[in-house]
C-alpha cells in the first residue's frame, strides 16, 4: 500500500518521545503541535487514504500506558469521520486498565 505508515512505539518511555515516533512515521505538516489534538485535527484533514499501521504499542514503559490509550482513541475515532484511514494495532485486553472505547 502506498500510504501505509508504520509507527513502532517499542521502548517508548515518554509523551515526548511517542510524539516524535509520530512526526517522523507520518507526512505532518510543518506546523505540527506535538500533541493528540494537532494529530486528530491533521488526520480529519490530511489522512484520507492513509494506513496507519501502530507496532509495538505493548512495548512501552508503564508511565505512558495512558498516553497510548488516549493515541488510539484518536485514531479511531479520525478513522471513523475520514472514510479512507485505516489504523491497525494490537489488541489485547490485558494491555489497558479499561476499554479503548
Amino acid at each position: 500500500m502506498e500510504n501505509e505508515y508504520i509507527i513502532d512505539l517499542a521502548g517508548a518511555g515518554s509523551e515526548e518521545d511517542i510524539q516524535e515516533r509520530i512526526a517522523e512515521s507520518l507526512p505532518l505538516p510543518d506546523y505540527y503541535g506535538n500533541n493528540l489534538d494537532a494529530l486528530y485535527d491533521v488526520l480529519t484533514e490530511m489522512g484520507d487514504g492513509w494506513h496507519i499501521v501502530i507496532a509495538n504499542q505493548y512495548d512501552v514503559d508503564e508511565e505512558v500506558r495512558n498516553y497510548v490509550e488516549d493515541l488510539i482513541n484518536v485514531l479511531e475515532d479520525a478513522s471513523a469521520v475520514v472514510d479512507d484511514l485505516v489504523v491497525e494495532y494490537d489488541e489485547d485486553e490485558d494491555f489497558f486498565d479499561g476499554d479503548i472505547d
